[in-house]
C-alpha cells in the first residue's frame, strides 16, 4: 500500500488555516498571545467527536507569521526567535494531544 492510500481510504479530516490576519494579530507580541491560547486537547476532543480521521494545519499562511519555531526561517527575515515564528510548537503540541 502506498502512503498515500491511507489518506486516500479516510472518510473525512478537517483543514485549517490559522492565519493572523483573520485573528487581528499584527505585531509579534499579538501573534504570541493568541498562539498561546491555542487549545489544542480542546481541538483534539472535538476532531475525535466529530470522527475526523486526519487533521491538516498550515504553519503559515499568507503572512510571516508561523505556528512553528524555526530558526532557519528566523534567519531568512532576520528575525528573533518569537518575531516571526512562534516559540511555543503549535503542531506538535497537536500533535501530541492527537496521539493521546
Amino acid at each position: 500500500m502506498h502512503v498515500s492510500d491511507k489518506l486516500f481510504n479516510k472518510n473525512c479530516g478537517v483543514f485549517n488555516h490559522y492565519a493572523s490576519y483573520i485573528l487581528n494579530a499584527k505585531t509579534p507580541e499579538e501573534w504570541r498571545a493568541v498562539t498561546e491560547r491555542i487549545d489544542v486537547k480542546l481541538i483534539a476532543r472535538q476532531l475525535y467527536e466529530m470522527g475526523a480521521e486526519y487533521c491538516f494545519i498550515t504553519l503559515e499562511y499568507g503572512t510571516n507569521f508561523m505556528l512553528a519555531s524555526n530558526k532557519t526561517y528566523d534567519g531568512i527575515f532576520n528575525a528573533k526567535s518569537g518575531d516571526s515564528c512562534t516559540v511555543r510548537d503549535v503542531v506538535n503540541d497537536l500533535y501530541e494531544a492527537l496521539s493521546e
